[in-house]
């Protein structure tokens, strides 16, 4: 088990990053109690029960469960195949809007997600900060809301069927692609699709089988996501920051950047700066 704290605690406002586990749980290992902050799991692997407002869900591997301060709650590890996962603690005033746009509320809190293993990486991006402590406490909230970001762009409904390996490998090479082209305003699924030596439509039903989006969506998302990282860790303009995106139009990118995080792109780096 990892565990990756915050020695540096101090309430910043809008939101605060307190504690993180990446975990392997005991074959029917159960918690259950009430606390004062957001607690977050993301499901890697394995199963198990969890209760709490008088409803009962089973996380799989893909899902998230959200524990909410001052509610009880209890969940039960699986006997036979016991959870794997993710374990975020936090708290701040921006935490319930946040949550909200992700998809949790009190009354549905589990969500489903996809691109487990680039999750993984914006949580693990935590272990990665130097102790110094006069950055230590914005270092984690950026890397915090990036995770969360990442959550807001990756949600998906239903069940992702297995891949095939062989669309296993058209994906990962057309995801590579799009890596290294974020910034080509050109980019198109018709681009990915050529790359990769297959037609769009093969290339939109590869990509709805191993990643649960189309295309097109997942070249949006990690745009976005791009967009988040530069934000709030370098001092490019706006229009600096959609054109290293592969927006031309400001205007253009502001719009998108807000219809998929809920914020425009200026109230986001204020946020994370804060």
């Amino acid at each position: 088990m990892e565990i990756i704290s915050n020695p540096y605690i101090q309430n910043n406002g809008g939101l605060r990053h307190i504690l993180s586990w990446h975990e392997t749980t005991q074959k029917g290992n159960c918690v259950q109690g009430q606390q004062d902050h957001y607690l977050l799991h993301l499901v890697l692997a394995g199963t198990g029960r969890f209760e709490t407002n008088g409803q009962e869900f089973y996380p799989r591997a893909g899902d998230a469960f959200l524990i909410y301060p001052h509610t009880p709650y209890r969940y039960t590890s699986d006997e036979q195949d016991p959870w794997q996962y993710i374990w975020v603690h936090f708290d701040g005033a921006d935490c319930e809007d946040i949550m909200n746009a992700i998809g949790f509320t009190p009354q549905q809190p589990v969500c489903r997600f996809g691109h487990l293993a680039r999750l993984q990486q914006l949580h693990a991006a935590t272990e990665q900060i130097p102790w110094e402590p006069a950055v230590w406490q914005l270092e984690h909230s950026i890397c915090l809301l990036q995770f969360f970001q990442g959550l807001l762009l990756c949600r998906i409904d239903g069940k992702q069927p297995v891949a095939s390996h062989k669309k296993r490998d058209y994906y990962d090479q057309a995801v590579t692609y799009i890596a290294a082209h974020l910034d080509d305003a050109s980019l198109s699924a018709e681009q990915v699709a050529a790359s990769v030596h297959i037609c769009r439509k093969y290339l939109l039903a590869v990509f709805r089988e191993c990643g649960g989006t189309s295309t097109q969506a997942y070249i949006i998302a990690r745009r976005i996501e791009q967009a988040g990282r530069l934000l709030a860790c370098t001092r490019l303009s706006v229009a600096e920051v959609a054109r290293a995106c592969g927006y031309v139009d400001p205007l253009a990118f502001s719009r998108v950047f807000k219809q998929k995080t809920g914020i425009s792109p200026r109230a986001y780096r204020q946020i994370v700066r804060m």
